[in-house]
């Protein structure tokens, strides 16, 4: 029988792998690298009262945003669309969706988007004291469907044989392409009881819409491509008139949003629900001033 060696020359082989083993031989490890962050930022706070608002990169390594609030820069920094921020933004004091900022950031060369983002949220962090955590959550939706059961379109909206993907990909290539004679494609515009769009996607119409329902919108049609649309419908409640704009002109007897989809797009609302990522916020505070 093969005899056990002496527990010493245990003990002495077990601290002889020890201190050889990296992470363990007494030196710290190295430092994790730091996160994304801009040279330089200011953030002030925005009492102009104007309903307009701005936010993105800019040009020479820059971040603007004009008159937005922290719940629009939590959602520039972690993806989530604004018509979506309502229901996938969650927690957090009311001030967060009420108050205002103005945002003036640099940082050195020209950053990709994706690692603006990043400094957003290492800017968020640090001024705001911000804390957030993924989720996913069932949250009610509408699905927006066809409404016919011939799949036919209302006569509001049209298929557009703009291609908007090779419009973009010139705009990037530093050669973007005239506008047509009919005017701008590829935009839209969204307002209390008008939505327009000329070469957008239902995605984009569903998207516009989801601030006047009380839940995400989440485009079910099979409607791929580009669309021209014009819808008019009366909103539950009259908008506020804002500073320094003319009103927004609604006809006080039309129909309800959900009838004007239906009667102009071919279109309908079919409540559901449906898992999301979201965004959980778990500390935040007032900024600290510049």
């Amino acid at each position: 029988m093969a005899q056990k060696p002496p527990v010493a020359s245990l003990l002495t082989l077990a601290m002889a792998v020890a201190f050889t083993v990296p992470g363990l031989s007494g030196q710290s490890a190295p430092p994790a690298p730091a996160a994304p962050a801009f040279e330089v930022a200011s953030i002030k706070p925005n009492k102009s009262g104007d309903f307009r608002r701005a936010i993105g990169p800019e040009p020479g390594g820059r971040f603007g945003a004009l008159n937005v609030g922290l719940r629009d820069l939590i959602g520039f920094a972690y993806g989530v669309p604004n018509s979506d921020a309502e229901a996938r933004i969650l927690g957090g004091p009311e001030w967060i969706r009420t108050e205002r900022f103005d945002v003036a950031a640099s940082a050195e060369g020209t950053p990709p988007p994706d690692r603006v983002a990043l400094m957003v949220r290492t800017l968020l962090a640090d001024r705001f004291k911000l804390k957030v955590h993924a989720d996913t959550r069932e949250v009610p939706v509408y699905a927006l469907v066809l409404a016919r059961a011939n799949g036919s379109l209302g006569p509001q909206l049209r298929r557009s044989d703009v291609d908007c993907d090779a419009r973009r990909a010139a705009a990037r290539g530093g050669k973007p392409l005239p506008q047509p004679p009919g005017g701008a494609v590829c935009t839209g515009r969204t307002i209390p009881g008008t939505a327009t769009g000329a070469a957008l996607s239902i995605s984009s119409l569903a998207g516009g819409l989801a601030r006047f329902v009380d839940r995400l919108i989440v485009d079910k049609t099979g409607l791929t491509g580009y669309y021209d649309y014009e819808l008019k419908w009366t909103p539950d409640r009259m908008p506020d008139p804002r500073p320094g704009e003319p009103p927004v002109v609604i006809d006080p007897d039309g129909p309800p949003l959900v009838t004007a989809l239906q009667e102009q797009l071919g279109l309908k609302l079919e409540p559901q629900r449906a898992p999301m990522q979201v965004v959980v916020i778990d500390q935040v505070q007032p900024p600290t001033p510049d």
